[in-house]
């Protein structure tokens, strides 16, 4: 997959008694970013939902490397690094630090606060089962 980016200041309500990121807010902020990367890749949640389907994190494996602080701008890198008949996994880093070119190994990024790998399944809302990915996904995360 293409490279995603999506940016987000740190907001002061996002922020914990000892002047960092508050650690569950960079899992909310990543949902949002996951969320407008497979946007742009034509998914509509909505659409989905519609259909009796929907995504669920099942896993979230995250280092947090180093704080960010109130005002900071994230910059958070999002890629489809695997996709199997009933889950994807994405790739996921926030840095402080923003490139030109979204071309790139993630290898290459400077000032890095957390990396985080996400697998999310497929689940059809009428059993609350696991599922296939249906028809309106198939192309769409290729």
């Amino acid at each position: 997959m293409k490279v995603h980016h999506y940016s987000q200041f740190v907001h002061f309500s996002d922020v914990d008694m000892g002047g960092g990121m508050y650690h569950p807010r960079y899992l909310d902020y990543l949902d949002r970013a996951r969320m407008s990367a497979l946007k742009d890749k034509g998914v509509s949640f909505k659409e989905l939902l519609h259909s009796g389907y929907a995504l669920v994190v099942a896993e979230i494996n995250t280092k947090y490397i180093k704080p960010a602080f109130f005002e900071d701008e994230l910059n958070i890198y999002t890629r489809i690094v695997e996709v199997k008949e009933k889950y994807l996994k994405v790739e996921q880093i926030i840095s402080k630090s923003r490139l030109e070119s979204f071309d790139y190994a993630f290898e290459e990024l400077k000032d890095i606060t957390s990396k985080s790998i996400v697998t999310l399944v497929c689940v059809s809302l009428s059993d609350k089962k696991s599922c296939t990915f249906p028809k309106i996904l198939e192309n769409k995360l290729k």
